[in-house]
């Protein structure tokens, strides 16, 4: 069973959006196109029958466009955001300390859950 359906609206510039069917709240799909519109919408309802089978396809299709992607990990972010720094910045100096902590290196940039990234701050918090 579905979860949305599709609905034009012509008032907005016949923008097609995604009707919720059990609340009526609607989610614009971003296009005007009919044939987008109907692949948008079948990925909505296909990413609520089996959510496990989406993340595997986006996982493919992010593999399809940066190979690397799915081998990166949290430090590849750090890297990033130290670069981005002022070097001898407080700023800069916070960040390079905070990198150094090698839980960042094991722990996959793609394919963590929010409550797997939110349970180590848990534990810090007790």
């Amino acid at each position: 069973m579905n979860k949305y359906r599709l609905l034009k609206m012509n008032s907005r510039g016949g923008r097609y959006y995604a009707e919720e069917i059990e609340t009526g709240l609607r989610k614009s799909l971003k296009t005007a196109d009919p044939e987008e519109a109907e692949k948008l919408l079948h990925a909505l309802n296909e990413s609520h029958r089996n959510p496990h089978l989406n993340q595997r396809m986006a996982q493919t299709y992010l593999a399809g466009s940066d190979p690397l992607a799915l081998t990166r990990s949290w430090q590849h972010v750090m890297t990033a955001i130290i670069a981005s720094k002022v070097d001898g910045s407080d700023s800069h100096y916070r960040w390079t300390t905070a990198s150094k902590d090698a839980a960042y290196g094991l722990i996959p940039l793609l394919g963590t859950d929010s409550e797997f990234r939110i349970r180590p701050i848990d534990i810090v918090e007790l």
